[in-house]
């Protein structure tokens, strides 16, 4: 069980951290991390269809690059 499910000074018992209750990572160059953009972008993406084009952008810049060695 990991240490964010026991209650704190600060936490009620019974409520428990979800993984909607995560804080966001920044780097040191002020860029929020990767996985956190994704996720944001994924949620806003669920409500508003706009946002779908912004992670596809975003899916498609942290792609590898395909391999050109051949087959």
């Amino acid at each position: 069980m990991s240490p964010a499910a026991f209650p704190t000074p600060s936490q009620p018992s019974g409520c428990s951290r979800g993984a909607d209750h995560t804080a966001l990572k920044w780097g040191c160059d002020g860029e929020l991390s990767a996985l956190d953009l994704h996720r944001i972008l994924e949620r806003l993406s669920a409500v508003d269809p706009a946002a779908e084009d912004l992670l596809k952008a975003f899916a498609a810049t942290q792609d590898p690059a395909p391999s050109s060695a051949p087959a």
